[in-house]
């Protein structure tokens, strides 16, 4: 074996390629011959006399490259699904920009520097693949959300529909109204919930014939007022027996509150009490 195999790797220089260490028998030939090899980027040379005596690669970096343009940050009116993925993209930017300056020629790489991106580049294709994953799934599931509520709103439009076309009563009309609000609901599914505080309900604005209030509430509202007796009015006692006030002197009568001033009042209390915008 040749002379200059025998020394150890501390006389020996480092890869002129990528600066690793050389095992100085790290080749094997079919007749026996051995020889240097490095143990990073795997170069080789005949011997070691010529492997000590190569100068290493000169490399010209250049101008740092600028990395590709940020996405945009998250609104309130912006796809969850799409602020997902642009999340995950700037989060590889940031990983990138650790790296610290990016050239298009690479300055001569350190063997445990070379491992160390290397498993950064793997968790970085990881994290990329966890979040498609997890975009995906929820892709599926606001799909399938999507069909079940499209059924949903099928069927309450056709109870809507022979609602509609039944006979009016109260109850008929307090369902028709409720589906009316759930239908609207459904076709504006980005409106933020509405908030309700405690103590209040939703009510409509104004009473109509068409909301259902007429027929609930019409000839509900009776006042009674108390009047004297015409037919004892002028007599020193009421007479005992009276057809109008049965000897008590007075007699009470009972008035039904029109609609128009049920209308007014609703609407004089829903101008007060409403809450505000």
């Amino acid at each position: 074996m040749p002379t200059e195999n025998r020394s150890s790797n501390t006389e020996n220089a480092p890869c002129p390629f990528c600066g690793g260490q050389v095992d100085r028998e790290g080749w094997l030939r079919g007749d026996g011959m051995r020889g240097p090899e490095c143990d990073s980027c795997g170069a080789t040379a005949p011997n070691l006399a010529l492997w000590n005596g190569a100068q290493p690669a000169q490399h010209h970096q250049g101008e740092p490259v600028a990395l590709p343009a940020r996405k945009s940050q998250p609104t309130e009116l912006s796809d969850v699904f799409v602020d997902a993925n642009n999340e995950g993209w700037n989060a590889c930017l940031d990983e990138i920009a650790k790296l610290g300056p990016l050239y298009t020629h690479p300055a001569p790489a350190d063997a445990g520097e070379v491992e160390q991106l290397r498993e950064r580049v793997g968790l970085l294709e990881k994290y990329e693949t966890d979040c498609l994953s997890l975009v995906r799934d929820a892709e599926s599931e606001r799909d399938t959300l999507r069909a079940q509520l499209a059924e949903r709103d099928a069927l309450l439009r056709d109870a809507l529909s022979e609602l509609e076309n039944g006979p009016l009563t109260f109850n008929r009309a307090e369902l028709r109204n409720r589906l009316h609000v759930v239908l609207s609901a459904s076709a504006e599914p980005s409106a933020p919930a509405m908030q309700i505080p405690e103590g209040y309900c939703v009510m409509p604005r104004r009473l109509t014939a068409e909301n259902g209030a007429k027929a609930l509430l019409l000839g509900e509202f009776k006042l009674e007022v108390t009047r004297e007796c015409p037919e004892c009015l002028e007599l020193e006692e009421p007479t005992e027996g009276c057809e109008i006030c049965d000897g008590a002197g007075e007699y009470g009568q009972r008035y039904t509150i029109p609609w128009d001033k049920i209308k007014f009042i609703y609407s004089e209390a829903v101008k007060g009490l409403a809450l505000k915008q």
